[in-house]
């Protein structure tokens, strides 16, 4: 029987995010879209999985332990190969958007909402 883990889910979206980073290159000065922005986050939140907690609403970090530094406590570094990870989509409507991303382990979701300028994440399913 599988339980939901809210710790074990934010390890699974950084260990996606790490296998996104490996095949990150360095950016230049250009203004960035949108989806590039959200490509961006996911890529940095696997290589470093405490940053994802940065970025996390406030209603969802309940979740994971309701405050800054217990989403940060649980947050660990991968293990195992992720390298399979591909981003599989970006859809971007307005100040709301879904990253899609695929790998052996399966699909996940990232739901995104920009605010002032910022995109948090909102859910991960």
């Amino acid at each position: 029987m599988l339980t939901f883990s809210p710790a074990r889910s934010l390890a699974a979206a950084a260990a996606v995010a790490l296998a996104l980073a490996v095949g990150a290159c360095g950016g230049g000065s250009k203004t960035t879209s949108d989806a590039d922005q959200l490509r961006a986050i996911v890529k940095d939140g696997l290589a470093h999985p405490k940053n994802l907690c940065n970025r996390i609403s406030p209603s969802l970090l309940k979740v994971y332990g309701g405050t800054l530094e217990m989403c940060k406590k649980s947050a660990k570094n991968p293990s195992g190969g992720v390298a399979d990870v591909k981003i599989k989509s970006v859809d971007v409507r307005g100040s709301d958007a879904k990253l899609i991303v695929n790998s052996k382990a399966g699909k996940l979701t990232y739901t995104f909402k920009k605010t002032d300028g910022r995109w948090t994440i909102t859910k991960f399913e």
